[in-house]
């Protein structure tokens, strides 16, 4: 039927007289900026405007929901952003599956093989790049990071964008924001014969002017369907819940310094996705007695800014060099020797 209307399109206005075409299509062009006009407020209300989610609490006190922190970044923002990439590494350090050890003035990160179980599609890819493809399966140091992106930064890219990859469709399996798939062809007929539609208006009646017109609106229409996101009704609670023990961190009810440690680094890695790692650690600082955890020692010694920075600059160097100097891709470049230095101190020694 869409095919059936568009081919009509294409060749009725051959068929026409001069005086005929020219009323013909100032009729159309009427009909097609409000037919336009009101499909928008469609597609707004019904593809686009989040759902009530009926959530009207200031602040929420527990943590919302057990997401990994790369599943959380989606629910909030729609992407897979370089941040929850390395919240996400700040997860593996907190389930100590990644150790973190030293040696002379590098820090090493140590695959933990003790605690490899239950790990999502994220961060199974995460230990993959890591260990596997930059480091000798068992450990990588900080410094080869650092090099890597900048020696080798096509390949560090790609990985970046394959991990990014992996957290869409993970996210589209979790049904998080609603499939637009509906109204794909209904939007692809409204494309065709809206530019065909400025083509006949440029040619046949010499009306450029409205032409132009016509082809912007649909260009900015096309881009419009194409940029929106619609978290479904129960992820738009969540959304909302979230959104409210973010304000809950930042408030000065926060009492996140009588948790245990446990939940308190929990919610540690979560700030970073959030983005308020800096609220949160203004909470930190009256709590840096705390030494019962790996990831407390990390904050402590500041070896979680420095790796924090390293895989920042890391991601944007090798982004930068892909879109605008030309990359370096060198494929795997796995260190092959059994182990990166022996002499090796962990920063934490407890399980």
């Amino acid at each position: 039927m869409r095919f059936f209307i568009v081919l009509v399109f294409l060749i009725f206005p051959f068929f026409l007289t001069d005086l005929v075409l020219i009323q013909t299509f100032n009729a159309l062009n009427i009909f097609w900026f409000i037919f336009s006009t009101f499909m928008f407020i469609y597609i707004y209300i019904n593809k686009d405007k989040e759902y009530e989610s009926g959530f009207k609490d200031k602040y929420y006190k527990d943590i919302p929901s057990d997401k990994t922190p790369e599943l959380l970044g989606y629910l909030m923002t729609g992407e897979a952003k370089e941040r929850f990439f390395i919240a996400s590494v700040f997860e593996l350090i907190r389930k100590n599956v990644i150790k973190i050890a030293k040696s002379n003035k590098d820090y090493i990160l140590v695959y933990n093989l003790k605690h490899r179980e239950s790990l999502s599609k994220g961060e199974y890819y995460i230990i993959k790049w890591l260990f596997h493809l930059l480091g000798n399966d068992y450990e990588v140091p900080l410094s080869k990071i650092k090099e890597e992106s900048k020696k080798n930064s096509g390949f560090f890219s790609f990985c970046f964008h394959e991990w990014a990859n992996i957290i869409e469709v993970d996210a589209a399996q979790q049904n998080i924001f609603e499939n637009k798939g509906s109204i794909f062809m209904d939007i692809l007929v409204y494309f065709l014969i809206s530019y065909v539609l400025a083509m006949y208006n440029a040619i046949l009646t010499n009306n450029y002017i409205l032409a132009i017109l016509i082809g912007i609106g649909t260009s900015i229409f096309i881009i419009y369907t194409n940029s929106f996101k619609k978290r479904t009704k129960e992820s738009n609670l969540e959304y909302e819940k979230w959104e409210a023990f973010k304000r809950y961190l930042k408030s000065s009810e926060c009492t996140l310094n009588d948790m245990d440690s446990k939940e308190f680094l929990k919610i540690f890695v979560y700030s970073k996705v959030l983005k308020i790692e800096k609220n949160f650690k203004s909470i930190m600082k009256r709590s840096r007695e705390r030494d019962d955890d790996q990831l407390f020692v990390a904050i402590n010694l500041g070896i979680i800014d420095e790796l924090d920075r390293a895989i920042s600059r890391g991601i944007k160097y090798s982004e930068m060099a892909t879109n605008i100097f030309f990359s370096k891709n060198k494929g795997v470049t796995q260190i092959l020797r059994k182990r990166y230095n022996d002499n090796i101190t962990f920063i934490y020694n407890k399980d």
